[in-house]
């Protein structure tokens, strides 16, 4: 597997990305640059997936991925400058409170 990755790495066209997102990456660098919405994705989803994992639930499960990458674009659409860590924590916490 890794072997493939590399592999990949090595023939796929070079464009630049950001790796390294939430902490202090803004909402706006998600919704206003389209080289990132892959990015964000998967780190959104991981978030999700690895939260409920360590609590041992399962906040998220009346709706699907892209349910939630709706539901956070929504809250960074209200807030640009806010970190998409932060985005995605108000999210999940909704939705965990409203047993969804």
């Amino acid at each position: 597997m890794i072997g493939l990755v590399l592999a990949l790495a090595l023939i796929a066209p070079q464009q630049q990305i950001w790796t390294t997102i939430g902490g202090g990456d803004s909402c706006a660098m998600w919704t206003t640059d389209p080289r990132n919405e892959a990015v964000a994705t998967f780190w959104i989803w991981g978030f999700f997936s690895g939260r409920n994992s360590g609590l041992n639930i399962n906040v998220g499960r009346t709706t699907d991925g892209q349910g939630i990458l709706e539901e956070v674009r929504l809250e960074c659409q209200a807030s640009p400058s806010l970190p998409i860590a932060a985005a995605t924590m108000r999210v999940y916490e909704r939705l965990r409170a409203e047993n969804r």
